[in-house]
Order: structure tokens, then sequence, then C-alpha cells
């Protein structure tokens, strides 16, 4: 899934850093915080979620929009999310990424959900 997000990210002209985890994103970030303008992160991660990797992440470089990307259900909440992050549901559309970047970019700090249509 990592490759594949990334790789639709670089189509679509953003600049890509993977990380195989939260732990080596947040390195990398704290190596380089000015470095990164949004984080897109899959919630099941390995070592740690990708909704308490954001947070960490935040601690770093505060206010820093994020994107969570979910398999679970449309209409369950995921747990420790904050109101910030926006959630983007698995299978999603590059379409539905476009919006979702908008979102977190335009407004970091505003609550948004981009679904599946």
């Amino acid at each position: 899934m990592r490759e594949t997000t990334a790789a639709l990210l670089g189509d679509m002209g953003h600049a890509v850093t993977p990380a195989p985890d939260g732990p080596s994103m947040l390195k990398l970030l704290a190596a380089a915080p000015a470095a990164y303008d949004l984080v897109v992160t899959d919630y099941a991660m390995p070592l740690m979620s990708g909704s308490d990797m954001l947070k960490q992440a935040r601690a770093i470089r505060p206010a820093l929009p994020g994107i969570i990307i979910s398999g679970y259900a449309n209409g369950q909440p995921l747990t420790r999310k904050a109101k910030s992050d926006i959630v983007l549901s698995k299978p999603f559309t590059a379409q539905q990424m476009r919006l979702a970047i908008a979102s977190a970019v335009r407004e970091p700090g505003a609550a948004a959900t981009a679904h599946q249509a």
C-alpha cells in the first residue's frame, strides 16, 4: 500500500519520502521539520498507529496536516484520531486523495472526511 500511495502522490506532482513505520517517519521529521508540508499515513502500521505517529509528529512540528488512510468500515470511528486529521477510506480514488490533500493543507486543524463515492 505504501508504494502504491507514494506512486500516486508522485504522479500528482508531490515530493514523497516513504517511511516503513512511524518511528522512522518521526526520525525523518525530527531531522528536517520544515521539509514536510503534510503526512499521509495508514492507520494500521507496524510499531504504532498512524494517529499515534501524527500526535508525536505534532510534538515536533505543531499544526502539521495529516491524512490517515483507513481500511476500517465507513462510520466506524478511529480511536486516538485528532479532530484535525482527515480520514481517507480504502479503497480511494486519485480524486478523493486530491480533495483530502486540498482540505488538509488549506485548513490545517479543520476536520474533514473523504470517503469513496
